[in-house]
């Protein structure tokens, strides 16, 4: 981590004012690997995996059989799997929050400390436990969606290749979803340990600083600049994808 004060004019500081692209984009692409892992594997799986109650024609399909073996693989590719990346991200987005609070600070003339970074357990906790719920929530959507395209399809006597291509299509939306959630939830969990740390600095006001650029929405722009008492601040971030963050504001005497 750099270790000098931001330069809240610089480029790289407008367009990333937390400076978190890179834990988001991590996590994002760790999330959709799993996904296009479960994707990839599940329409392979329909296409060569022999289920007995499947042959010799298509009206013996067994819509129990075929979409329990599915939730499993789901279970197995992307629920199992993502506790250890999740765990990772909430802490690495809390230890940043916390570094970054301090240099914030120091910008400001606080003593702030650099050095020894350690995590609030009951902050991980709550927080990867949001992150365990959000994502379940998709996968729960997910496995709606894959249940309903494929009874449609079996009732109009489609073969296996046609449910693969039901199948893949509904994890499309799935897939967007959890590369959201990676994106929103970083800048939650940064945010939540940065204001944890201005508190315990005694910061009795933040300024609002958005991500200056061509996706910057309205609401957020509107922000920009303004300062507000930290406890009455609006919700940062303040809608899915919001790259905002916040930095203590301190009066001259």
């Amino acid at each position: 981590m750099n270790e000098h004060p931001v330069r809240f004019h610089s480029i790289a500081f407008q367009s990333d004012p937390s400076m978190t692209k890179g834990l988001r984009s991590t996590y994002e692409r760790k999330l959709a690997k799993l996904f296009f892992s479960f994707r990839h594997l599940s329409t392979k799986m329909m296409l060569e995996r022999s289920f007995e109650t499947m042959e010799p024609s298509i009206s013996r399909i067994s819509f129990p059989n075929l979409t329990d073996a599915i939730m499993l693989l789901m279970n197995e590719r992307i629920t199992v799997p993502a506790g250890p990346i999740i765990s990772q991200m909430v802490n690495e987005a809390l230890k940043a929050g916390k570094y970054r609070a301090g240099v914030f600070l120091r910008s400001v003339g606080v003593h702030a400390t650099l050095g020894d970074i350690t995590v609030d357990q009951r902050v991980y906790e709550v927080i990867n436990e949001r992150n365990i719920a959000a994502l379940k929530g998709i996968t729960d959507e997910m496995g709606k969606r894959i249940k309903a395209q494929l009874s449609e399809g079996i009732v109009k006597g489609e073969g296996m290749k046609k449910l693969a291509g039901r199948l893949s299509e509904a994890t499309a939306v799935p897939l967007n979803r959890a590369r959201v959630m990676a994106r929103t939830e970083t800048m939650f969990a940064f945010n939540t340990a940065k204001d944890e740390e201005f508190k315990r600095y005694g910061v009795a006001k933040v300024e609002w600083v958005a991500a200056r650029d061509e996706r910057m929405c309205p609401t957020c722009g509107s922000y920009h600049g303004k300062v507000f008492p930290i406890d009455k601040c609006p919700p940062c971030p303040n809608h899915p994808n919001c790259r905002c963050t916040t930095i203590p504001y301190i009066e001259e005497d």
